[in-house]
């Protein structure tokens, strides 16, 4: 049985996504890069659409870019 034990781990840790028992991964460099790029991009898209929504005086258009804050960031919360 302790024999079998390390293969059924190395099989889980292969084809299951979330379970790593004994390998730490680290990101690679191009991962990371790619990862800081697209936060830099929303971050600049959420401006840019508070911008547009502090001009904007419609209701319902305030509303379609509060829409479109959430779907480009979804944990933003409006001021109050």
């Amino acid at each position: 049985m302790a024999g079998k034990l390390p293969s059924v781990i190395n099989f889980i840790s292969m084809h299951c996504k979330y379970v790593v028992f004994f390998k730490r991964r680290s990101m690679s460099h191009i991962e990371r890069k790619t990862e800081l790029k697209r936060k830099r991009k929303r971050r600049a898209t959420v401006a840019k659409l508070k911008e547009k929504l502090a001009k904007t005086k419609n209701p319902g258009d305030q509303q379609a870019i509060v829409t479109k804050i959430k779907r480009v960031s979804p944990f933003w919360q409006p001021m109050k």
